[in-house]
């Protein structure tokens, strides 16, 4: 006994000078009263006390007591010896602070005390705890969805530690064994580190810590929605590339395929450029292509999902050179039509004999084929407008104009 007693005063009389935190000084001789306190510190239920800490006790703000850790072998671990000064008797209520050496960081929240004259709080064998209750903390983030497609580094949202006792700085931390890889955490805001597609994953859940310095740890699971967009159609593509030459407008060259990561949208196809038109998603010539002219012909293609999205290609179809029998297969086959305008029948004036007849409208739409020789036609069925009649024979081909009224 003899031996606590006098570490206990050896403890007491060779307390370390350590430089004080900013303000934590008190000329004892401006007061009048006085207690005394033998603790320790908990926070969570652990003691952190260690050489060269620091506990001050504040009333107002002002400091009324100073006292460095101090290291007792009889009981192996560290006290504070505090002295607290008051002009007043009692009443006044003592906020406790506690400044962390190693880690170089004051800590508050402490369970404030009433000063009374004359108070010896805690011994050796039963120190005062000098301790802050559990704090209920709460771990938010102000959004937690993002849109697909926007590029990496976009910023999510914000993470928000708060508690309803005090007010405290925290670190946050992101977890590692769930989505987070797909994430980055720089201070308390969270990035997107990858594209997110929707349609290949739609929702990721990640992980997160807050650390107060008080040392208390939140930790909360969050999911992440990843927002549907409307994804352009891309790699449009023809499914033919060839077309031969001397052909009728409106052969059918290949069909139009575009694809959509949008399961359900619709795409329609237009020709923007090029002798060529579109029915559906099917390309047909709007124009008779000559492989010694033009070998080659291009046609400039726009897919439009319904939603306004859309992609432009240019294809290149290949002419291929039929067969030429006679000299003469570039001449003209001439012929008349009559009566132009006409409401009903028009009549055909041909000198010799032909093996195919079509008419088309404006826009390369054929609207009549024969495949023998006749020498009228009823048109009454058309619709008014400007038309085109093209005959074929065994070598020669010939165009004219006429009028549905």
């Amino acid at each position: 006994m003899k031996n606590i007693i006098l570490s206990l005063l050896i403890a007491f009389q060779t307390l370390a000078a350590f430089a004080n935190p900013e303000g934590w000084s008190v000329n004892s001789s401006e007061f009048e009263y006085s207690l005394t306190i033998t603790g320790v510190v908990k926070i969570n239920n652990s003691e952190l006390s260690a050489e060269n800490d620091i506990v001050a006790a504040f009333v107002n703000g002002e400091c009324r007591g100073v006292a460095n850790a101090t290291y007792v072998d009889a009981y192996q671990k560290y006290y504070f010896f505090l002295t607290v000064f008051s002009s007043e008797y009692s009443g006044e209520e003592v906020i406790l602070k506690y400044y962390n050496k190693t880690q170089d960081s004051i800590f508050v929240g402490f369970d404030a005390l009433a000063f009374k004259d004359g108070d010896n709080l805690g011994t050796a064998s039963e120190p005062y705890i000098i301790q802050k209750g559990a704090v209920n903390y709460n771990l938010t983030i102000s959004n937690d969805s993002v849109s697909e497609n926007l590029s990496a580094g976009t910023l999510i949202g914000q993470l928000v530690a708060s508690s309803a006792k005090e007010s405290a700085q925290y670190e946050f931390i992101l977890g590692t064994l769930l989505d987070e890889a797909s994430f980055e955490l720089i201070g308390d805001k969270l990035y997107s580190k990858v594209v997110f597609n929707y349609e290949k994953q739609s929702v990721y859940r990640i992980n997160a810590s807050a650390i107060s310095t008080l040392l208390d740890t939140v930790k909360q699971e969050f999911q992440i929605d990843v927002i549907n967009v409307n994804d352009a159609p891309y790699d449009l593509t023809l499914s033919a590339d060839t077309i031969s030459e001397n052909m009728p407008i409106g052969t059918f060259v290949g069909l139009l395929l575009a694809s959509d990561e949008d399961a359900d949208d619709s795409i329609s196809y237009e020709v923007t450029e090029g002798q060529f038109t579109v029915s559906g998603d099917s390309l047909l010539t709007a124009a008779f292509f000559d492989y010694e002219a033009e070998p080659l012909q291009t046609v400039m293609i726009s897919a439009t999902d319904i939603q306004g999205g859309q992609v432009t290609s240019t294809l290149t179809i290949n002419v291929l050179d039929a067969v030429d029998t006679k000299v003469d297969d570039v001449q003209s086959l001439q012929f008349a039509v009559f009566p132009n305008p006409t409401s009903h029948s028009l009549f055909l004036n041909i000198p010799n004999s032909i093996e195919r007849l079509i008419i088309f409208n404006t826009t390369g739409q054929i609207v009549y084929v024969s495949n023998y020789y006749q020498r009228a036609v009823d048109v009454s069925s058309f619709k008014q407008g400007i038309y085109f009649i093209k005959v074929f024979s065994q070598t020669k081909t010939g165009v004219k104009q006429f009028i549905k009224e």
